[in-house]
């Protein structure tokens, strides 16, 4: 498994085991998995559980969840498409350096000064403002 998909799948995990049993249910689970864009993206709960062969009162480990979905292709463009939809506040078409900056830490996993957001945004866009194909680049580039 990429070690990308694992660091993203353990934080989701950590997040959505809101009551810290370290455990998921299957509904849990389920938004874990179309959250991430893993593929087949539009399948049902029960046709989910289904293919799992989970019941429906099933508790999953994070161990559980990684093996699963080990087996799955996660859909990057789709994750992509969504982060830069979310980041894209104006409706755009590019995320301007202060927004990249202002959203860096969930971005990148660091925070960044404002002249290390307009560094980065300029090396991949000569105006400084981040379209989706620099996105993509950024976010496809080792961190």
């Amino acid at each position: 498994m990429d070690p990308r998909d694992e660091h993203d799948i353990r934080d989701s995990f950590e997040i959505l085991d809101s009551d810290h049993d370290g455990c998921l249910s299957t509904a849990e689970f389920y938004s874990l998995y179309l959250g991430l864009g893993f593929q087949p993206e539009r399948i049902q709960l029960n046709d989910f559980e289904q293919m799992l062969e989970l019941d429906l009162g099933s508790l999953l480990s994070v161990d559980d969840v990684l093996k699963i979905l080990s087996k799955f292709k996660r859909n990057r463009l789709t994750v992509l498409k969504e982060a830069f939809r979310l980041l894209d506040t104006s409706g755009k078409g590019y995320i301007s350096s202060e927004d990249f900056m202002r959203h860096s830490g969930e971005i990148l996993g660091e925070d960044m000064t404002e002249a290390q957001a307009r560094l980065i945004a300029s090396y991949f866009s000569p105006d400084a403002k981040i379209n989706f194909e620099s996105f993509c680049r950024i976010m496809s580039s080792d961190q």
